[in-house]
């Protein structure tokens, strides 16, 4: 099943990929929700790493409850936060390197976070800026939680609770603008990155998970650090024509995906398709 929407629809479309036992009754608790990628859903796990890629410091979280810093690339709460109250959560499930030496055999079992600010899809993505946790390490601490609760309540109930549960993934922004040359053939990082992605979501699967909500990428090449480095104030076109070939291929390779994995389903935010002025800032 595909569902392809942007902006405020794509949050319709994932309630709807959701189970209708508790969207419609009312009595059940929401889905899990685990979030999986970079600083666009990152709640924290940088605090724990050594990088230079952290943001537990001021002005940032100056409008979070509290005005504190919370690891979060934001000056407030992140996309993280808003996906997960729209699920029906109260609070953002917590960043998993805040929960060091913590089991997840014990209830409520409402998500976990994995995303690491400046990773990637490619395990080098970001090592510039010191320690990350690359897509692949991110599925291999869900593995890890998976297992604990896999133990604590069987293997029959535990892969019904992730079956509905909710992945989100934000992720490829990263290992585009860090390998963007303008003098050079940009498909094959393309290709690579697609055919990489799809095997991290194929090991997703193979653990269990069935629903994703995939954000693809903005017009990369209009964030307000690439701007700031032009001569022009203006965008990289360029790089948002990379970040445009990299959704499509990403479109085409879940809608494969789907095909060949009984019961995937996913929804797919392209944030290509935006307008410019969306990246202006004054």
């Amino acid at each position: 099943m595909a569902a392809y929407w942007s902006g405020p629809l794509l949050l319709l479309g994932l309630l709807i990929l959701q189970s209708p036992s508790w969207a419609v009754e009312g009595g059940d608790a929401p889905p899990a929700v685990f979030f999986f990628g970079d600083s666009i859903l990152d709640v924290g796990n940088n605090n724990y790493l050594n990088t230079k890629a952290k943001c537990n410091m001021a002005p940032y979280g100056v409008d979070f409850p509290g005005g504190k810093p919370t690891g979060r690339f934001s000056n407030g709460l992140n996309i993280a936060d808003f996906l997960a109250m729209q699920v029906g959560l109260k609070e953002s499930p917590p960043a998993f390197l805040s929960l060091s030496g913590q089991n997840f055999q014990k209830g409520p079992f409402s998500g976990v976070n994995f995303a690491s600010g400046g990773s990637g899809i490619l395990d080098k993505t970001g090592s510039n800026f010191g320690q990350n946790l690359p897509l692949s390490v991110q599925i291999s601490h869900f593995n890890k939680v998976y297992n604990d609760f896999r133990i604590e309540v069987g293997e029959a109930h535990a892969r019904a609770v992730l079956a509905e549960s909710l992945i989100f993934i934000s992720v490829g922004g990263n290992d585009i603008v860090q390998n963007f040359n303008p003098s050079t053939q940009m498909d094959q990082l393309v290709a690579n990155l697609a055919v990489t992605y799809k095997a991290h979501l194929q090991k997703l699967y193979s653990i269990g998970a069935r629903k994703f909500g995939i954000l693809g990428l903005s017009k990369t090449g209009c964030i307000p650090v690439l701007r700031a480095q032009s001569k022009t104030g203006g965008c990289i076109e360029e790089l948002n024509y990379v970040s445009q070939r990299f959704d499509n291929q990403v479109e085409n390779m879940l809608r494969q995906l789907s095909s060949e994995l009984r019961g995937m389903k996913y929804s797919l935010f392209v944030g290509t398709h935006l307008p410019e002025v969306a990246f202006y800032v004054s």
